[in-house]
């Protein structure tokens, strides 16, 4: 008897704690689209992710996002960010990669996050938003990115949790890495 109790109580609070922190949900940046035909013959998926191939000019691409657990009776938060990079090796100069999360309901946007990174050659960066409560549980968020010569996303990351960041496991993590979870 005291086993069953134990066990119970075990399972109750890795359900609450599963119920705070949402799973972290990882997809390759490959599921980014070019916004037109046009910028689509100057991008290129690769292994690593979505890059800008042209030598010249800037691309759009929007990056749909996973959102577990939606529901209409869950008071359920929203987190996302994404992993950049440069791949360009002959320059010096820094590379300017904005970003926009949007949530879309139908075909309205709701509402708008905007997310900057500035790339040194060869390097990666998150960039994410944190604790956002959808406006509707039917919504779907995108990221919709502006890639300058030789730079790309490597990944998307989700998180659907409990209200505040300290219920976030993606946030946590960025935040830990020193970057700041703009909300």
């Amino acid at each position: 008897m005291r086993v069953l109790k134990l066990g119970c109580s075990l399972l109750m609070t890795l359900s609450a704690l599963t119920l705070a922190a949402g799973e972290v949900v990882v997809t390759a940046g490959l599921e980014c689209n070019a916004v037109t035909p046009l910028n689509a013959k100057r991008a290129e998926w690769r292994q690593y992710g979505t890059i800008n191939k042209d030598d010249s000019k800037e691309i759009w691409v929007s990056c749909p996002l996973d959102r577990i657990d939606a529901s209409a009776f869950s008071e359920r938060h929203f987190s996302a960010a994404l992993s950049v990079f440069n791949i360009e090796t002959d320059s010096d100069s820094l590379a300017e990669i904005s970003c926009y999360l949007r949530e879309i309901l139908g075909a309205k946007r709701i509402s708008g996050t905007a997310l900057e990174a500035s790339l040194a050659p060869g390097e990666q960066k998150l960039v994410g938003a944190c604790d956002i409560e959808p406006t509707d549980p039917a919504s779907a968020f995108i990221f919709v990115c502006k890639l300058p010569p030789g730079t790309g996303i490597s990944s998307l990351m989700t998180e659907t949790h409990l209200p505040d960041k300290r219920n976030s496991l993606l946030a946590q993590q960025l935040e830990n890495a020193g970057i700041a979870c703009d909300t």
